[in-house]
């Protein structure tokens, strides 16, 4: 390696969480000291690494609070707190919106750095750091805002805010604790804290966990025909949590929440059917942050009986899950009726794995069943003549896995030996 990629490396975020920074690299190089490598050595505890950065004048934004409060190391946490950038100027029009909207200039500025607070908060919760959670509360002004305006319901806005991190990472001691501290709903249909919330539980926390909240506060039961919109549409966002959960029973979270409102499902792909706003923002967000999105679609699709969705295709790319996205497209392509699908995508590397049989038949009818899974390229239908369909299909070999024959690591091992 030369000098110059040397240098570079010094300053990786890898580099510095390793506690692996020269100091002649440091003082000599002439890089620019980014935010990101102090977040990497907050991250990683390394409390001299960021001593050092911070004398050699490295920006300090509250994202390197939040990642040592993550991590749990408070003391770093404190430091890092306590030196962070309170430049909150954003930019003319933006600013003098948010003055004004925030009730003049000074309580502007202490909005914004009571959300500061909040975020190294629920960054410890998510981290499960109970620790670092009281430190903020008692030493950074944590409810500061809320005590100074004697308003309880900011308060309480915190606590759920700090509940549903705490969920997220699947921290149930800490979850509990900071549910206590929450007022009991008004009624069914109290959205105050508790609706958003079982959303982030089905992420984070086991199926126990999540059918014990779902029961105690109902949110699975059919709305009545009194219930708000926004409390009719908890189960769609429930049942993507669950299907997003990183946790792994995610599929028993998924069966549970359709097993109570088999409803859910088609509501909800007709509601992702609508062009936004009626749509979710990210629907897929959480699903397709996973290394196994693919299988999980599949589930939905295939097991589930959903339809393709554009918006699942959308996740799959914004993932690089290339396979998923693939798998989609060819849905959607079954159902317009378009058979040479399979081979244009194969043909451009994408590799999609075919859907089953009954997806297939439900899809196009029993024609796209038999070109996709096996029949002879003479039975294919959607207009196509014998030797139309030849040229795709012999384009990329009639393989087994084009054909719905072997899964994707039996046609690899196949490819490669």
């Amino acid at each position: 390696m030369d000098s110059s990629k040397l240098i570079v490396a010094a300053f990786s975020p890898r580099a510095v969480s390793s506690g692996h920074g020269p100091s002649a690299a440091l003082a000599h190089c002439g890089c620019s000291l980014t935010s990101k490598v102090l977040v990497s050595a907050a991250w990683a505890g390394r409390t001299a690494a960021c001593e050092r950065l911070l004398a050699e004048g490295c920006e300090v934004g509250v994202e390197a609070a939040c990642a040592a409060a993550e991590a749990g190391h408070l003391r770093l946490c404190s430091l890092l707190w306590s030196k962070r950038c309170r430049d909150y100027t954003i930019g003319s029009e933006v600013e003098a919106h948010w003055r004004h909207s925030c009730g003049g200039p000074i309580y502007y500025r202490i909005k914004l750095e009571h959300w500061d607070v909040v975020r190294v908060a629920e960054a410890a919760c998510f981290g499960g750091h109970a620790a670092v959670l009281q430190w903020l509360a008692r030493d950074a002004g944590l409810y500061d805002e809320a005590a100074r305006r004697d308003d309880e319901y900011s308060q309480q806005q915190i606590d759920a805010g700090l509940a549903a991190a705490a969920a997220r990472g699947g921290h149930v001691s800490l979850l509990q604790r900071l549910l206590a501290k929450l007022a009991a709903p008004r009624d069914a249909y109290d959205s105050t804290w508790r609706r958003p919330l079982l959303s982030y539980v089905a992420l984070g926390c086991a199926l126990p966990v999540f059918r014990d909240l779902a029961a105690k506060w109902q949110q699975l039961e059919p709305p009545q025909p009194d219930a708000p919109m926004a409390a009719r549409g908890d189960g769609f966002a429930i049942l993507l949590h669950a299907l997003g959960s990183g946790t792994p029973d995610w599929k028993e979270k998924v069966e549970l929440v359709l097993a109570r409102r088999p409803d859910i499902l088609a509501a909800a792909m007709a509601e992702m059917d609508q062009p936004p706003p009626c749509m979710p923002c990210d629907p897929f967000k959480w699903a397709a942050a996973q290394p196994d999105f693919q299988q999980r679609l599949r589930f939905l699709v295939s097991d589930k009986g959903a339809k393709a969705l554009p918006a699942a295709a959308v996740a799959a790319a914004g993932a690089g899950d290339g396979p998923a996205l693939a798998q989609h497209l060819l849905v959607a392509a079954l159902q317009a009726g378009n058979l040479a699908a399979a081979p244009h995508l194969h043909a451009r590397g994408l590799a999609p794995v075919l859907p089953t049989a009954e997806q297939a038949a439900a899809a196009g009818g029993a024609a796209a069943e038999t070109a996709a899974f096996g029949g002879a390229a003479g039975d294919a239908a959607g207009g196509l003549a014998d030797a139309e369909w030849d040229k795709p299909m012999n384009e990329v070999g009639l393989d087994g896995r084009l054909r719905g024959r072997f899964s994707e690591n039996q046609w690899d091992r196949r490819v490669h030996g």
